[in-house]
């Protein structure tokens, strides 16, 4: 429960989830067995104290349960397989659909156990972004600046603090709603200005 609390403060991420049915799966000439959640469901874990001891309370988000997509990509870039999307239903019949799909080159078994866990899947949306197939990259100024360095000759590695009571530069960001230090204002002001920044 402490990392998924750090993962919520850190990145407002909720990555504890309850994971429904597990594949496993040897590769070719493999000894060692790899093991996966199929089917992932945001939950939260409440701890109560009691007379008899602590009691612990598992409630959904609200959200649906979604396949594993981590899982779902390496077996299609590895295996060339493509496991089925969950989309709600029957967990049962999700799990036979998944054994039935079995590559004769791998020793496949889908295990019917639920677990609680940690499973961040928070990158592959970032992994999505980063397809090259997709994507251009060579065309976009910010990465081609962060890659190949600009003209500027003489730019300081840091941005400066600026003064936050000058009118000029409070008019920027005239409401805060938390308190912010000055780089942190500083900061809001680059962005204001429509300025790439890395923070």
């Amino acid at each position: 429960m402490n990392k998924c609390r750090t993962w919520v403060q850190e990145t407002g991420i909720n990555v504890l989830h309850a994971a429904f049915g597990f594949l496993e799966w040897t590769e070719p000439n493999g000894k060692a067995s790899s093991f996966a959640p199929l089917v992932l469901a945001a939950v939260e874990i409440k701890k109560k104290k009691t007379r008899e001891g602590p009691e612990f309370w598992v409630n959904g988000t609200g959200d649906k349960a979604e396949t594993n997509m981590v899982l779902a990509e390496m077996l299609r870039l590895n295996f060339d397989v493509d496991i089925p999307k969950f989309e709600g239903g029957s967990i049962e019949d999700y799990l036979k659909k998944v054994a039935e799909l079995a590559p004769a080159s791998l020793d496949w078994k889908v295990r019917r156990q639920v677990a609680f866990g940690v499973f961040p899947s928070a990158r592959m949306a970032m992994y999505h972004d980063l397809d090259t197939s997709k994507n251009s990259f060579d065309e976009n100024e910010v990465i081609s600046t962060l890659f190949a360095g600009s003209a500027t000759v003489g730019a300081a590695p840091f941005a400066d603090d600026y003064e936050v009571d000058h009118p000029d530069v409070e008019k920027k960001v005239p409401c805060l709603v938390l308190d912010a230090d000055s780089s942190q204002f500083s900061t809001l002001v680059d962005v204001a200005d429509g300025r790439n920044l890395a923070v």
